[in-house]
């Protein structure tokens, strides 16, 4: 998954699991953040909104307005799945929720910081006017998930792609349930370690239930990138093969349900 979604889903988790336990946000920055900053809408015409730096400091201005809740809003469809392998595409928001029917909207920007080796993020909030009443409700699609990932898995290995067809077993095996995520972490650490490379602690988001399951697969299913993505050697042989249209078809497929299984996983309990 791209870092820029999964640090929007840390974040609304976050916020989600202090919301519900009454209680400070628990939020742990990323290995690539370098600072993180909230510019809040001005509360007067012609006046200059808040900035305020850190999430900490966010959650707890917004619990100070009012916020009832956040969820996250993602796209089930892009014109060009190329693109996702640039920064600032993904085009998710997160929508906090306020009294008398209020959503307020951020949008993420990264930025990266050369010099530190890293990103800073700076989130914009702007009213969402004129928004459907109430508050979205989301559905698991955890059976259709699974088919899509049976069928893309298939078609990896008719492209001759055994390496991608594993990656969507991997996912359909968080779906049934029983993954051990401990025992995973350390089969990937020990992997980078025979080829002489290091990386940080993965880093799990606390949800509960069957939800920490799907947004995993979804998270591992999420290949859209740039060079050595499922964008890029698939692609081309699917095109090479007269396969072009199944390769979109099954892309466009996996795309939606990795959306809507986020939305769920992240939205619903």
């Amino acid at each position: 998954m791209k870092g820029e979604v999964f640090q929007l889903c840390s974040v609304i988790t976050a916020a989600k699991n202090a919301l519900n336990t009454q209680t400070f946000i628990q939020y742990e920055p990323l290995s690539y953040e370098r600072g993180t900053v909230f510019q809040f809408v001005p509360e007067a015409e012609g006046q200059k909104g808040e900035t305020i730096e850190g999430v900490d400091s966010w959650y707890a201005r917004c619990v100070y307005n009012g916020m009832e809740d956040v969820k996250i809003l993602a796209p089930t469809a892009v014109k060009d799945r190329r693109v996702l392998g640039f920064v600032n595409t993904s085009q998710n928001i997160m929508l906090c929720f306020y009294p008398d029917d209020v959503i307020h909207m951020w949008m993420p920007r990264w930025v990266m910081d050369k010099d530190r080796k890293g990103w800073h993020i700076i989130y914009t909030e702007k009213i969402w006017e004129n928004h459907p009443a109430g508050k979205p409700e989301y559905k698991d699609n955890t059976e259709i998930f699974k088919a899509a990932l049976v069928e893309i898995s298939r078609f990896s290995k008719e492209l001759g792609f055994e390496g991608w067809s594993n990656v969507f077993n991997r996912s359909i095996a968080m779906l049934e349930g029983g993954f051990d995520y401990a025992a995973d972490d350390e089969k990937i650490l020990e992997e980078f370690k025979k080829k002489g490379r290091s990386m940080p602690p993965r880093t799990h988001l606390e949800l509960p239930g069957h939800n920490r399951d799907l947004f995993e697969a979804a998270s591992n299913a999420d290949v859209f990138g740039s060079m050595g993505s499922w964008n890029d050697g698939p692609a081309a042989k699917a095109a090479a093969e007269g396969k072009l249209e199944e390769y979109n078809k099954l892309s466009d497929m996996l795309f939606n349900q990795i959306a809507l299984a986020v939305m769920y996983a992240i939205n619903q309990w």
